[in-house]
């Protein structure tokens, strides 16, 4: 036999995902929020390969900057920006580590300037109103 199913989505978005990993050597660089709602957007940031005791990321577009401290060469950091969740690879909290000031795209263009040196990974999946 066929049954005919129809799905009602929860939410009135489509998503875009966008992954953007920035190297050492960059000490600035640009992210798009391609989200058509006006909120803000708050990514899933990845550290790796850190090099520095501290690690601080200004989103000059908002003039707003994260950073967190406290690090070494063995981390890898997670940050769910919109949770409010940071940990390392083997699930320790490093929220104390950190100025909570966390990280938002605004709609559009965003510029952001990196001060220690790691590998960074921005994780995305923007809402586009459909």
């Amino acid at each position: 036999g066929i049954i005919d199913i129809t799905f009602k989505l929860l939410y009135p978005y489509g998503f875009k995902h966008y992954i953007r990993e920035i190297l050492p050597t960059e000490k600035t660089f640009d992210i798009y929020n391609y989200s058509n709602v006006d909120n803000a957007y708050k990514p899933v940031v990845t550290l790796s390969a850190i090099t520095t005791d501290t690690i601080t990321l200004t989103n000059e577009t908002l003039d707003k900057s994260f950073s967190i401290e406290n690090l070494t060469n063995s981390d890898t950091i997670y940050i769910d920006n919109l949770m409010g969740t940071i940990t390392d690879a083997i699930g320790n909290t490093k929220l104390a580590n950190s100025n909570r000031n966390w990280i938002e795209l605004c709609k559009g263009l965003n510029s952001f300037s990196v001060s220690g040196t790691c590998n960074i990974k921005m994780e995305c999946y923007y809402p586009i109103m459909v």
